[in-house]
């Protein structure tokens, strides 16, 4: 366990070391080549993990070197997150990272800082040696990714603060309804969280003083349906990556700084607003998942989304008022999977879907208003692989223009009773593997094996199930 932790601290340190803000910034604060030391002691105990990891087992000292060596990691990542923030906090405030830095407290204590960090670690690189440890390629390497983590009743305050330097904090639902002076007492004794996870725990407003988690990576507040509105102070979380506001159903705006948070890579939300807001979402150009659902008052995503330009996620579902598509998706160049459903009032156009020229997996479902595939989904036939089409009651035909998806392997058609038949040029799409008709009577007529008239042309597919039934 421990040198799982480790591992995956060795890996952040890595990551940080090499992005080019700390690069610069570690320029300014005089300490670059400490750094590059560092990142050259860690890159070598990181190679020996493996083999520890098997040797610990029959060995106290192995066990008490990789115990030294987590202590030591915790306080470089640590110390590593803190001049990464500083440098994100100044390119936020003067738009440049290389002007003279006039935190002069900061800069003083910074350098003998590094070089303790880097010489502690280099003698435990060094005792290594006395274990005899092999390199084992990461590749071979099996690791479950775990980090500590705390649960607990939220009557044993006591114990927890001693575990000041905790990264991970998940309520459990035993733990529910949470106060907001029990997340204030938590957010001022875990200064280091990463993790801050308060799903399903009926909390009724996100403490102004969350701000001050400026190493927070991950909030999840999914199900907290009396949260209305996020305090300014989040946008403060600079390294914040992903934010779960799924099934916060009072949700009533974001927070006016929202674009601020440039790092977030994962976002769900069930908004109780109309329109998601432009200026706030086409900021967020480091998004790669974005999942938009269970909104009884939202009626479109909002042109912003066009500027996503990373999104390769986008899920829109149980959006009852939801309207249309904006035309700015044909620039998410990017986007490799797209689900939408269970959207009653969203109607399509031709050139909708128009642009994803990565998109590998679609799924259409409850879609009452889609009579067709939009034409402009052409544009992906060069790499879907996967297509899903389900209760969608209109939908009477599929376009011959399917023949042009020679990488499609999989298609789904579920409940769509009026579909008639398959086009002819399915028989062109070779690398079609599965197929599947459930509940589409005038299909399963017409595709049954040997005397259905639509036979002929799925007879070359690996594997084809009607009804249930797969044919022989």
């Amino acid at each position: 366990m421990a040198e799982q932790i480790i591992f995956s601290i060795a890996q952040e340190i890595l990551k940080n070391l090499a992005s080019q803000a700390l690069q610069e910034f570690g320029t300014v604060l005089g300490v670059k080549e400490e750094l590059k030391k560092l990142g050259i002691t860690i890159s070598t105990v990181k190679d020996v993990l493996l083999d520890a990891e098997e040797k610990q087992k029959h060995s106290r000292s192995v066990a008490g070197w990789l115990a030294r060596l987590k202590h030591v990691a915790y306080d470089a990542d640590d110390l590593l997150d803190q001049v990464a923030t500083k440098a994100l906090l100044r390119v936020a405030e003067t738009h440049t990272i290389t002007r003279p830095f006039r935190d002069f407290n900061f800069s003083y204590n910074i350098a003998p800082k590094v070089k303790e960090i880097r010489e502690k670690l280099e003698l435990i690189a060094k005792d290594r040696q006395q274990f005899e440890f092999v390199v084992v390629n990461e590749e071979k390497r099996v690791s479950s990714s775990r980090r500590e983590e705390i649960s607990f009743m939220d009557r044993f305050h006591a114990p927890l603060r001693m575990a000041e330097k905790l990264r991970t904090f998940i309520l459990r639902p035993k733990c529910r309804p949470v106060l907001g002076s029990f997340v204030e007492v938590l957010i001022s004794s875990f200064s280091y969280l990463r993790v801050l996870d308060l799903s399903y725990s009926n909390l009724k407003e996100l403490p102004d003083s969350v701000g001050k988690l400026k190493l927070l990576r991950y909030i999840d507040l999914t199900a907290n349906g009396p949260v209305e509105k996020l305090p300014n102070s989040v946008c403060k979380l600079l390294n914040l990556q992903t934010l779960c506001l799924h099934l916060c159903r009072q949700l009533q705006e974001l927070p006016a700084d929202f674009g601020k948070l440039t790092r977030l890579r994962h976002f769900s939300i069930s908004p109780k607003f109309g329109c998601l807001p432009e200026k706030l979402i086409q900021s967020l150009t480091s998004l790669q998942t974005l999942t938009v659902s269970r909104s009884e008052t939202l009626t479109s995503l909002s042109e912003g989304v066009q500027c996503l330009t990373s999104l390769t996620k986008l899920v829109i579902i149980l959006c009852s008022k939801l309207e249309s598509l904006p035309k700015g998706i044909e620039n998410l160049h990017s986007l490799k999977t797209l689900f939408i459903g269970s959207c009653q009032e969203l109607k399509f156009t031709n050139t909708d879907l128009k642009g994803l020229s990565s998109l590998k997996a679609l799924t259409l479902s409850r879609l009452p208003n889609l009579e067709a595939l939009p034409g402009g989904l052409e544009d992906a036939a060069n790499s879907l692989t996967y297509l899903f089409i389900e209760d969608c009651k209109k939908m009477e035909t599929l376009p011959e223009w399917l023949k042009k998806f020679k990488s499609l392997r999989k298609l789904v058609i579920r409940n769509c009773p009026n579909l008639q038949s398959l086009p002819a040029s399915v028989q062109y799409l070779t690398t079609l593997r599965h197929l599947e008709i459930t509940r589409c009577p005038h299909l399963s007529q017409r595709c049954k094996m040997e005397i259905g008239e639509d036979w002929d042309h799925i007879k070359h597919v690996h594997e084809i199930y009607i009804d249930g039934k797969k044919a022989p």
